[in-house]
């Protein structure tokens, strides 16, 4: 799921990713139309997965069928502790087969906002040598279920 997206095609990227893992999950919350955007140049080979995309106007609504949330962030302090992603699979192992989880990426420009981080079973931090932070697409917050 994306909520917000600001690059049409970026919704082309992300369904070319998720077509490379077999994944068909995902939504667009609040987001920008693909149909006869730059999405449909970007993602051309795996129109099924953009055909796949879900659209909402609450990232509650998106999240109600969820038992979990692996929320992805950059940044510690005042209620952020994140674990290191090697860590995620042990996590999401001890939740149990019957669990429906839900990746959750903030926004490229400032990261998950405190209320994102509190819809959060877990925070996970991707390491980023160099870099201070992993920028997937230029969205606002994007989940993607697994």
């Amino acid at each position: 799921m994306l909520l917000q997206p600001q690059q049409p095609g970026n919704l082309g990227f992300i369904a070319r990713a998720l077509a490379n893992f077999g994944l068909r999950d995902w939504w667009s919350v609040r987001g920008t139309p693909w149909r006869g955007s730059d999405a449909e140049r970007t993602g051309t080979m795996v129109r099924p997965e953009l055909e796949a995309l879900r659209e909402t106007g609450s990232l509650a609504e998106a999240l109600e069928d969820r038992s979990h949330v692996a929320g992805f962030t950059a940044r510690s302090g005042f209620r952020r502790d994140p674990v290191p992603l090697a860590d995620l699979p042990a996590i999401a192992a001890e939740w149990g087969e019957e669990a429906r989880p839900a990746l959750l990426f903030g926004p490229e420009d400032c990261g998950l906002e405190t209320a994102d981080c509190d819809r959060c079973t877990v925070l996970v931090r991707i390491p980023t040598p160099g870099l201070h932070s992993l920028h997937l697409v230029e969205t606002r917050t994007q989940v993607l279920a697994f």
